[in-house]
């Protein structure tokens, strides 16, 4: 007789086993079709989150980098899809515990060579990330890579070369080709910071041994500039 009143009581409660499993079942739709749409009237989004493998380059002085990413063995991150990666790479920043200042900091993908746009999400960008996505789609984790920015970049440039002289100024000239060989999009953020009123200027003041040390630099700038024309 207990046992009949427990069981009328949590059917009471509870309702039926069919109504439960019914608005259990209503329940999950529901997220699911959240998830699926985010936004009224928004196109169903095909992952959530998108698993890369981060590093980073101490590239703060153009100068001395080396090129070579930290660590050696990428970590894994995931990053949410609509999310501006703005809001995202303070969390990459504290998980390589990057010696770069977090303000002048940018991603770029490896090994194509590309620069996110950190104020819109890679959803945003699917249409420039083919590659990226091409990865992801074959299970494969893309490569980001944590460094300064090239405005930041070629402003340190700038400055070492109007303020060295001598030996050291030409060490910096002969560094400069190579410098625009292991990044193209250097060349037209230096173009664009008046770096061929630089060379103008140091090419005035330094002696003519130098001039063979200027034209090394600025014959991958005037390339550049060939092919804007």
């Amino acid at each position: 007789m207990c046992h009949r009143k427990r069981f009328t009581v949590r059917c009471s409660v509870f309702g039926s086993a069919s109504s439960g499993v019914s608005s259990f079942r209503a329940l999950l739709d529901t997220e699911q079709h959240r998830r699926l749409y985010p936004q009224p009237g928004g196109r169903p989004s095909a992952m959530a989150s998108v698993t890369c493998r981060v590093q980073y380059l101490e590239d703060s002085d153009p100068f001395i980098c080396t090129n070579f990413p930290e660590p050696r063995r990428p970590p894994t991150v995931s990053l949410e899809e609509n999310l501006p990666l703005s809001e995202q790479i303070s969390g990459i920043h504290k998980l390589l515990e990057a010696p770069l200042k977090l303000e002048e900091c940018t991603l770029q993908l490896s090994p194509n060579g590309n620069y996110l746009d950190l104020d819109a999400s890679l959803s945003e960008q699917r249409d420039e990330l083919e590659s990226f996505y091409e990865d992801v789609t074959k299970g494969k984790k893309p490569i980001l890579i944590l460094r300064t920015q090239l405005s930041v970049r070629v402003h340190s440039i700038l400055e070492k070369l109007y303020n060295s002289h001598g030996p050291e100024l030409r060490r910096s000239l002969f560094s400069l080709k190579q410098l625009f060989q292991d990044d193209k999009d250097l060349v037209p953020e230096f173009v664009a910071s008046e770096g061929l009123t630089c060379f103008i200027k140091v090419g005035a003041e330094a002696d003519h041994n130098y001039q063979n040390y200027i034209l090394r630099g600025e014959f991958p700038v005037d390339l550049n500039c060939r092919r804007e024309n």
